[in-house]
């Protein structure tokens, strides 16, 4: 995934080159245009992700996972992600489904 890369890539920049924060703009076909931001903090790593549209970010939302893992795998302590869309500045959440049944 080129956001997971490119996050992977700048993260020591955080914290070795003294810089409290990184931004990296891309724009991956699958997904259109995203915002990564990466905050060094006394608790880690923070990576916000900023989709464009939300489906994108729906799909970066089952890939966090994956990226807090490699985020952590360079020893720069505890890694968070958090996923938004742009327009909203929202966190996007999976969707819960439940067993009862009824209306709307």
């Amino acid at each position: 995934m080129q956001i997971a890369q490119a996050a992977q890539a700048e993260a020591p920049h955080v914290q070795q080159g003294g810089a409290s924060m990184v931004r990296i703009a891309l724009n991956p076909p699958q997904l259109g245009h995203v915002n990564v931001t990466l905050r060094a903090g006394a608790d880690g790593l923070l990576a916000i992700l900023r989709a464009e549209e939300p489906a994108a970010a729906a799909v970066l939302q089952m890939s966090q996972g994956e990226l807090r893992q490699r985020l952590e795998s360079l020893g720069l302590g505890k890694a968070h992600v958090e996923v938004m869309t742009q327009d909203r500045r929202q966190t996007v959440r999976p969707a819960r489904r439940t067993s009862a049944g009824g209306g709307n």
